[in-house]
């Protein structure tokens, strides 16, 4: 369950590591179970930092906070991804701990006050409630696994919350060096790197008494390598960097509290928390509100057009082969009922504005494109395939939706607006689009595809 939350969270970004081969993570899963002691060279100077670090929060510490930014950038001649994911970390031994994820609009909150343990995703504004574990470790373990960052094993990302943060920080490995100081930002730091299995790590500790992490990265050469099959000019940095520690900072009453927010659902499961909703249920409600960033800087606000416009809303992606079929369909009635009151926004989902440009350039298209890099307005339509169509009438209410690539999707799309120019209603009815005549390269049939890249 808590692997269904981290692949809902973090998609591409932080799940890099799904391109290494099944062999090699059966391999270091192995070498990571329970009881498993691997042999490790450890660097004099790298075991004395290592210790220090770890006896900071292991004796000093009854409880202790940081935040931590993951970001991970993806480049090559067809490809730009960014991701930015930030931790926010307040813990107070033995078993209380406040921890939010968050990238963009997604995010999930895990509460733990020492008796229950909350998990909650606010944009689904759904949680549940379990027994809380005797430990941090053991928090960690069973709820926080699948947010363990740039590194396959929990313990080690989040090692100060471990029963034994040494032996968190070695296991693993099967070398540890000691590669001097460097200074990060103005901050003097020890550099060590870890041996690791299926890429070594490098971390930095800050020097002094207080050896705080600040920041860990990859090495991303073998990740490289093994994605340049398809991709050959591929460039993949990814690093988390650590920042606000402090030691036994006051802990104020109901700091672990979880307060449940107005409307907010109890579920009885992960499975039943993630569960997609259909996005026909919006039919005949309010279209939810929203304003976008447009690609040519300028604004998009939905409330704007109440009133005054009927919105095609068309949410989609540059690798989804159905969506650049029908855009330039979209596109061209769209402005055959320009003067008649219609307005098009085609909101991209997750594409860099720089990959949409290159997009646009290579298809002579010409869109008003809405930047949805989050997909927190995708999610507020109930967004799980692309292409996916809406028309919000003049009210500001969600008139049809269609989700996948209709054959006669110009038809189609007139037909509905005729008729809701002469203020009639639409059927509500699902659609099941059949194949179009000529797909696009790269799109197998006119169904929708998953609103996340392919991997």
């Amino acid at each position: 369950m808590k692997r269904m939350v981290g692949r809902m969270l973090f998609g591409l970004g932080l799940c890099l590591a799904v391109a290494l081969s099944h062999a090699e993570e059966s391999q270091v899963q192995a070498d990571l179970s329970e009881g498993q002691v691997q042999p490790v060279q450890i660097a004099p100077e790298a075991d004395q930092v290592l210790k220090k670090a770890a006896e900071l929060v292991k004796t000093s510490a009854s409880s202790f906070s940081y935040t931590s930014v993951g970001t991970v950038n993806i480049k090559s001649k067809s490809t730009q991804k960014d991701s930015s994911t930030k931790t926010e970390v307040f813990a107070e031994k033995p078993n209380k701990v406040v921890v939010k994820v968050a990238q963009g609009a997604r995010s999930v909150e895990c509460y733990s006050d020492g008796t229950h343990v909350t998990m909650f995703v606010p944009s689904l504004n759904a949680y549940l409630v379990r027994e809380a574990p005797s430990s941090l470790e053991k928090v960690v373990l069973e709820y926080l696994s699948s947010f363990g960052s740039v590194v396959d094993d929990a313990r080690f990302g989040f090692f100060y919350m471990m029963d034994d943060p040494y032996q968190a920080l070695i296991r693993g490995a099967t070398a540890i060096e000691y590669k001097g100081v460097e200074n990060l930002e103005g901050v003097d730091c020890h550099k060590i790197r870890f041996g690791r299995k299926p890429y070594p790590i490098e971390a930095w500790f800050q020097t002094g008494d207080q050896p705080f992490l600040i920041k860990i990265a990859p090495d991303t050469a073998q990740l490289e390598k093994m994605l340049s099959a398809r991709m050959p000019d591929i460039e993949v940095d990814i690093r988390v960097q650590y920042s606000g520690w402090k030691i036994n900072p006051p802990v104020e009453p109901g700091t672990f509290a979880f307060v449940v927010p107005e409307g907010a659902e109890k579920k009885e499961s992960f499975a039943e928390m993630m569960r997609p909703k259909d996005p026909r249920d919006l039919i005949g409600k309010a279209a939810p509100d929203f304003s976008a960033a447009m690609l040519d800087g300028s604004q998009f606000k939905l409330a704007d057009h109440k009133g005054k416009n009927i919105v095609i809303i068309d949410f989609w992606a540059t690798w989804c082969g159905p969506c650049v079929y029908g855009l330039p369909v979209l596109n061209e009635v769209a402005n055959a009922y320009k003067d008649k009151g219609v307005v098009f926004i085609a909101v991209n989902q997750g594409d860099s504005p720089e990959t949409i440009k290159q997009f646009q350039e290579k298809k002579s298209l010409v869109l008003p494109v809405g930047l949805d890099q989050a997909a927190s307005i995708g999610s507020r339509y109930y967004v799980g395939g692309i292409p996916q169509t809406v028309l919000v009438d003049k009210e500001g209410k969600v008139a049809t939706v269609h989700v996948g690539l209709p054959v006669d999707l110009k038809g189609m799309l007139s037909q509905e607006l005729d008729t809701l120019l002469a203020g009639g209603t639409l059927p509500n009815e699902p659609v099941q689009p059949p194949k179009p005549p000529q797909p696009a390269e790269g799109a197998t049939n006119g169904g929708a595809q998953e609103s996340a890249p392919p991997r």
